[in-house]
């Protein structure tokens, strides 16, 4: 099972520590990719997750596609594996803010359902973790 889920990473870039969920067998992580703005690379992160077993793997925030391009990066699970909290920046934004979205896409738009902003304020926010009973960040 290991090797199944790191083949499956090493295919398509991680470029995070993982985060494996305390309820289903998922694990969450972010790769980066390439997006040309106005002549120059720039690298941008975007959440995944797959289940421990290497299948299901699903992407869950779309930013480095936007233009111009924002990013969401540093995802961690509730305590009861249903919903992720993570940073991101949104196209427009100046600062990284912190979002709340369930850890699944069921309509296929490459989101994860139910995303809310939590918090925004004039600067960056960094690996958010939930309380031990999931009911604050």
């Amino acid at each position: 099972m290991v090797r199944k889920v790191a083949s499956v990473l090493a295919v398509v870039g991680c470029t995070s520590a993982l985060c494996q969920s305390a309820g289903p067998r998922s694990i969450v992580f972010v790769q980066e990719h390439a997006r040309v703005v106005g002549g120059s690379t720039i690298w941008r992160p975007d959440i995944w997750t797959v289940n421990t077993d290497g299948s299901s793997l699903k992407r869950l925030s779309v930013d480095s596609t936007t233009d111009p391009p924002g990013y969401s990066n540093d995802p961690a699970w509730s305590p009861d594996g249903t919903k992720l909290v993570f940073v991101s920046e949104q196209a427009g934004s100046q600062e990284g803010d912190l979002y709340v979205m369930d850890a699944v896409d069921s309509n296929g738009d490459l989101e994860g359902d139910n995303r809310t902003v939590l918090l925004t304020s004039p600067g960056e926010q960094y690996s958010p973790y939930w309380a031990p009973d999931g009911a604050t960040v």
